[in-house]
């Protein structure tokens, strides 16, 4: 019959064999791109440079539902989405325009984030918070605004129609993209607490029983004995005292999660499984022999950590200027923050003099190749294969080369050069 629809699998997904749904799964994959020069995590368009709009989670049972168009290799979602009852409940992002529709895996694929690039905010109870955007513009405000003040000063709900939102439905707590990006002090002061106390369990201690209960028959069971908890542990400051920074804090070994059975539940494990904060303290890096006999420091290192962000926030904003930073060496308040992702982690280092002399392959990511003679960038650690993702506050791993070798050039042709001996 002319009007039947034969239906066939092709990598898992059942698929319909008329020609609208093949040409729409043969156009999914050059029509869905990253704009160009963005590296935002929602900044995904199609071909048309349309935005993909996040729609939430689809739990309505008068919804018709809707289906994945797949991920980047042009087969299966990697959710497993096969049909319209397999989206309840999970997130959507969405073309209006062009009828197209991802979940949140393929769409975090599509943007060519890796599990280690996606940053999800957490409300203050520790849940993961759902990116919402301008889907439900209408009366919300920034929870932030009944703390320490929003920073983009959402009071009222009629002010935050063209903000992104960011929802915890379990606490109903909202909160903008800038303030679920720039957490509170004493947040990170609780997690380091907990961390440390975690790390550094009490010693076992004997415990003796009255002696009335040591003469008591045998038959006489008396309660469990508990005994008293020590006072909290404070690890030992080492370098400066800062009444900012008090404590430093080991990072736990948390076992890897188990595989689950897709890449966006593999996802969500790491999450979850995520370490808690490694704080370390600021410490000066001299450049050369020669500039540490006279004194004159040329860069300055923040701790090897993943968390060196989470760190620079216990002296205020994650924004602030690197002048500062406490103990900072400049003179005239000229800085360039850089982070290099290293072979044991991640490395932040401050650059305050020229020229740098790294060498850099042309195409991303950004990899080191080697080092000009007189190099400060190789005096101040840095080492080959090192892969350079950001610059001063600005993501450049996704960037295309010729934009982030202009925000190299911009941001370090603003250093003073390096003083001679």
């Amino acid at each position: 019959m002319g009007n039947s629809i034969e239906r066939v699998t092709i990598g898992g997904y059942n698929q319909m064999e008329d020609k609208e749904r093949k040409s729409q799964k043969i156009v999914v994959k050059p029509l869905i791109r990253r704009p160009r020069g963005r590296s935002e995590l929602h900044g995904l368009c199609c071909q048309r440079n349309h935005r993909f709009m996040s729609f939430g989670l689809n739990s309505s049972p008068d919804d018709p539902g809707w289906v994945c168009n797949g991920s980047p290799d042009g087969f299966a979602c990697i959710s497993g989405v096969r049909d319209v009852d397999d989206t309840r409940g999970m997130h959507r992002w969405r073309c209006n325009e062009c009828d197209l529709d991802l979940c949140a895996a393929c769409f975090a694929a599509y943007s060519g984030f890796s599990n280690a690039d996606i940053v999800v905010p957490s409300c203050r109870r520790g849940h993961l918070m759902l990116p919402l955007e301008t889907s439900r513009p209408n009366d919300w405000t920034c929870s932030m605004s009944h703390h320490r003040g929003c920073r983009n000063g959402l009071t009222t709900p009629n002010l935050s129609r063209a903000f992104d939102r960011w929802r915890c439905e379990v606490c109903d707590y909202d909160l903008c993209e800038a303030c679920a990006f720039d957490p509170l002090p004493e947040m990170v002061a609780v997690k380091e607490q907990v961390s440390l106390l975690h790390a550094l369990p009490p010693p076992v201690q004997p415990v003796w029983a009255p002696v009335h209960q040591m003469q008591a028959p045998v038959s006489y069971s008396p309660p469990p004995f508990q005994p008293p908890l020590p006072a909290p542990l404070q690890a030992p400051v080492q370098g400066p005292a800062s009444s900012v920074l008090a404590r430093k804090t080991q990072r736990l070994d948390y076992p890897e999660p188990e595989m689950a059975s897709s890449p966006s539940k593999r996802m969500l494990s790491r999450l979850a499984a995520s370490s808690p904060l490694k704080a370390d303290f600021v410490k000066l890096m001299p450049s050369s022999s020669e500039d540490d006999d006279i004194g004159y420091h040329t860069s300055l290192a923040v701790a090897d950590d993943e968390d060196s962000e989470q760190l620079q926030m216990q002296f205020g904003s994650p924004r602030l200027s690197p002048c500062s930073l406490p103990a900072h060496p400049v003179e005239n308040g000229m800085a360039v923050r850089m982070v290099f992702d290293a072979k044991g982690g991640r490395r932040v280092i401050w650059f305050t003099t020229k020229p740098l002399g790294m060498m850099y392959c042309c195409i991303r990511p950004i990899k080191i190749t080697g080092f000009r003679q007189g190099s400060v960038a190789q005096s101040a650690g840095v080492q080959k294969g090192w892969i350079l993702t950001h610059v001063g506050d600005r993501r450049i791993l996704e960037m295309r080369f010729r934009d982030a070798q202009s925000i190299i050039l911009a941001a370090v042709n603003k250093l003073p050069e390096k003083r001679s001996s």
